[in-house]
């Protein structure tokens, strides 16, 4: 790099997470750090001296000249004791009432954009949706952010979850602005299958989008994605559990030991998530479903391998379902940001979720949503 007339010598190494969280590091010949850049979590460690390589390294992002066509509303709603806070955002153009979404977050505390590991995937979906004149709702996870739980230490389980977003749902169906008739779901990866596990059970949803959902069990998929990264690294001995990593292993052990346990008869589960998850079968839920449903994968996937996307489009459509529509997206990840096989691609590349998968989930909900019935 030339840096102000000064050249100056640079080793770039890139770390990337099964689930698409990318760090870069620029080190000096000897391999010391200089600077070391997480885009997604905008960190940015310059050693002192290399200030001004770090400015053309990483550079300040440019402002979006983007004009968004909707409103943003801090909103709060109650699930029993536990306050749950979330943005609606409210189209600007067309006339109420407004289709409507719920954003589902995935697997572990999110907060209502999805910060944290998910470059920002709930926030752009509903920013998307209500610029195509659908009203969405998406909510910080309980005891992230601003929603907050009478008691933090309570374990919560995979129902407090569901009935969360249930509550979501029902808060939208209070709102004078709000198409009671025409209010869909979004949900991510853990969220699909609350999704599906919603709708199942309620007629009142209109629409679904599933977006890396599985199509099998949670210990199945845990399974599965802790082989396919195993086997991605070295030939991987089956009939060896030891053969998967130590993290693997101990997630695996957990979801045993909640199959094989019993149920407390009084007091906190600390098992529950896993308990209940356990029971609960993706595709079963899915050939309940009459719905129209959006089935969205990244061909790249490594969590929830892509031919789950096709299972649960098989299981809709034998259940009868009439209104399917499936897309595998090449070479995005689980998140829908681009997988790093091409090491030369940008940092900020890495970290885009894509433009193509949120304008299909737009277009999709706004066409579907509108030819609803009242």
């Amino acid at each position: 790099m030339d840096v102000k007339g000064n050249h100056v010598a640079t080793e770039h190494y890139r770390a990337t997470t099964s689930q698409g969280l990318t760090i870069d590091l620029w080190t000096d010949n000897d391999r010391v750090p200089l600077v070391i850049s997480v885009p997604t979590q905008n960190v940015k460690v310059v050693r002192t001296g290399s200030e001004e390589l770090a400015e053309l390294l990483v550079p300040k992002p440019k402002p979006s000249a983007k004009v968004n066509n909707f409103t943003s509303e801090e909103v709060n709603f109650t699930n029993g004791d536990v306050r749950l806070a979330g943005t609606l955002t409210l189209p600007k153009t067309g006339k109420a009432p407004f289709p409507a979404a719920v954003i589902i977050s995935g697997s572990g505390g999110q907060d209502r954009d999805g910060t944290t590991g998910v470059f920002n995937l709930y926030k752009l979906l509903a920013e998307s949706l209500s610029n195509a004149g659908v009203a969405v709702l998406r909510a910080d996870d309980r005891g992230v952010g601003k929603s907050v739980m009478t008691d933090p230490k309570r374990p919560t389980s995979y129902r407090d979850l569901i009935t969360d977003s249930r509550a979501a749902f029902e808060y939208l169906m209070q709102r004078s602005e709000i198409d009671k008739t025409r209010i869909a779901l979004v949900g991510h990866s853990e969220g699909a299958e609350t999704a599906l596990t919603i709708a199942a059970e309620d007629p009142r949803i209109a629409a679904i989008v599933l977006l890396a959902g599985s199509s099998r069990p949670v210990d199945r998929v845990a399974l599965e994605q802790s082989i396919y990264q195993a086997a991605m690294l070295h030939t991987t001995d089956l009939n060896d559990p030891n053969s998967l990593p130590d993290f693997a292993r101990k997630i695996l052990q957990r979801f045993d030991a909640a199959r094989n346990g019993k149920t407390p008869v009084s007091g906190p589960d600390p098992d529950a998530w896993f308990r209940e998850h356990i029971k609960s079968d993706p595709s079963l839920l899915a050939r309940q479903v009459k719905c129209p449903v959006l089935i969205l994968n990244g061909e790249r996937d490594a969590l929830v391998l892509a031919h789950n996307a096709i299972e649960l489009g098989q299981a809709l459509i034998a259940g009868g379902n009439k209104q399917v529509r499936l897309r595998i997206f090449p070479n995005l990840t689980h998140t829908f940001t681009s997988a790093s096989v091409d090491r030369t691609e940008a940092a900020d590349q890495l970290i885009n979720v894509s433009a193509e998968v949120l304008q299909t989930v737009s277009e999709w909900a706004s066409k579907t949503l509108s030819s609803k019935s009242p």
